[in-house]
């Protein structure tokens, strides 16, 4: 037998011919450059993206302030308005503690009030009180007629009672700005 496993005549050298072999040359060429080519446009489309992402995220940063500023604006004027209604409502709304703290501060040590009757709609205050003499009487309505926050200062009624003082009644005519609130 032959000389080994395949004999001389089937065996036979493989010839590529020249074009086919410059033709494999030149798709490998061409998928290399081929290759070459996307990875650099995948890198510079990707740094393109990044770009674009970072530009996308200062618009978004700008709008969100924007947003903001306006939401602040928004809420500045709506505090506006609400401080305006209290505002309103107070400027409109009787304080009739300014009447007490009016009679604290000008009733003489002497005079002693009993009663106290307000007519808000009338801006008249009815009271009732005792004195220790006709002088002191006298002087208490001398230092209410001197007040600018009341109109007229009316009293009359004299009664001697228990324990040696005097009684009277006294009617206060005040103005309407002693019961508005004032915002001091």
């Amino acid at each position: 037998m032959p000389e080994g496993l395949i004999g001389q005549q089937t065996r036979r050298t493989i010839v590529l011919s020249r074009t086919i072999s410059n033709l494999i040359l030149l798709v490998g060429v061409v998928v290399a450059l081929g290759s070459l080519f996307a990875t650099g446009g995948i890198y510079f489309y990707r740094q393109l993206l990044t770009r674009e992402n970072a530009d996308l995220m200062t618009k978004i940063d700008a709008l969100e302030d924007d947003i903001r500023q306006q939401s602040a604006n928004q809420q500045i004027l709506d505090l506006d308005k609400r401080l305006s209604a209290a505002k309103q409502l107070l400027a409109n709304h009787s304080i009739f503690s300014n009447i007490f703290l009016l009679l604290e501060e000008n009733t003489m040590p002497q005079v002693r009030f009993s009663s106290l009757a307000l007519q808000a709609d009338t801006l008249r205050l009815e009271l009732t009180g005792e004195a220790i003499s006709y002088g002191t009487i006298a002087q208490q309505v001398r230092i209410f007629e001197a007040l600018p926050s009341l109109q007229d200062v009316e009293f009359g009624g004299l009664q001697l009672g228990d324990k040696g003082l005097l009684k009277f009644k006294m009617t206060l005519g005040y103005k309407s700005d002693l019961t508005r609130w004032s915002g001091k």
